[in-house]
């Protein structure tokens, strides 16, 4: 079963360094900026800090998107927003009995591209975040494994590949509940971007965790009243998040302590994204929850607002400022105030 990754940044890198770990050949469609640097210096994978040094006879680097048409297996790792353009190039250079598989950010992707594709295209989760620390080094940050939506020998083999290597895989029928899921957590993509520190230092500023509590609260909401369920991921229950996350911040550190076994200096990829100058993908993960609450015929002022200030921040580059915790809770506090005025006029 030959695997292409196509979109291969750091998580792109990462899942197709543990593929070739395990002696299977892998190719990495993706940038030069990305791919030079591990022709010259090598690839390498870092999984719970157990660096492992990747034989370069098992990969391919590539930026010749009619690579897409030599392999049995596609794994998407480009952004939420490029998977119409992805989904073009698809059809254009994919086999046309080639799996799909969509490891991105958002809750759509894999059923945009099953409207647009006749092939077999899978879901997939990636809970973790990943970085590259220094050249050719893709380390996991965060905890948790990964999750793939099961029914195909193609999807069952690859889980088997991820185990083999040390990394946990679940094979899951309720993909969606799944991602759903994920999006709730994901909620604290953007008040990790706008803080501008580390994912561990801001779970310890109460203001912060009030702001995450009261976004993924009213997603919670929404989701419930649009019937999209949710379900554990890992140890974590979508539910009882905002209530943890309320706790005062010694007893927060006592009852998350396992969340909080990450490494110092984790951040998410859209504080990434925000720091490099690239577009976020806010309006996949905040975003969706504003679209649930306008079918609705009501409002989500706290997702609105963190929406907004990313996208204030995209547009003024380097010049924005990160916001502390108490200007961020006194922001959301406003555009919580403006929404009771307005609902009750």
């Amino acid at each position: 079963m030959s695997t292409i990754i196509l979109g291969a940044g750091s998580i792109g890198c990462f899942l197709g360094g543990v593929i070739a770990s395990q002696g299977e050949r892998v190719t990495l469609l993706g940038r030069p900026a990305i791919l030079d640097p591990i022709a010259q210096q090598g690839l390498r994978i870092a999984i719970d800090d157990q660096v492992s040094t990747i034989d370069p006879a098992n990969y391919v680097l590539t930026d010749d998107q009619a690579a897409l048409g030599q392999h049995d297996r596609v794994l998407v790792t480009v952004k939420g927003t490029a998977t119409e353009s992805v989904a073009e190039l698809l059809r254009h250079h994919a086999r046309p009995e080639a799996t799909i598989i969509s490891f991105q950010n958002g809750v759509r992707n894999a059923h945009k591209m099953r409207s647009w594709l006749a092939n077999t295209v899978l879901a997939g989760m990636v809970p973790f975040n990943v970085v590259q620390q220094e050249t050719g080094l893709f380390r996991q940050m965060t905890s948790g494994h990964l999750y793939l939506q099961e029914g195909t020998p193609e999807g069952a083999s690859l889980a088997a590949l991820f185990r083999q290597a040390g990394l946990p895989t679940e094979l899951r029928s309720d993909m969606e509940r799944v991602l759903w899921s994920k999006l709730v957590l994901n909620l604290n993509n953007a008040v990790n971007a706008l803080s501008g520190i580390p994912l561990k230092t801001m779970l310890l500023d109460a203001d912060f965790r009030w702001v995450l509590a009261q976004a993924q609260q009213e997603a919670l909401t929404m989701m419930r009243a649009s019937g999209y369920p949710t379900c554990r991921i890992g140890r974590l229950i979508p539910q009882t998040l905002p209530y943890a996350l309320r706790l005062p911040t010694p007893l927060f550190r006592l009852v998350a302590r396992p969340s909080l076994s990450i490494d110092p200096e984790a951040s998410s990829s859209m504080q990434d994204d925000l720091k490099a100058g690239r577009l976020t993908e806010v309006d996949l993960l905040n975003g969706e929850i504003v679209r649930l609450a306008d079918k609705l015929r009501t409002m989500a002022p706290v997702n609105s607002a963190l929406r907004a200030l990313i996208h204030q921040a995209e547009s003024e580059g380097k010049a924005y400022l990160p916001l502390s915790g108490k200007q961020l809770r006194s922001q959301v506090q406003a555009a919580l105030k403006a929404s009771v005025s307005v609902e009750g006029r």
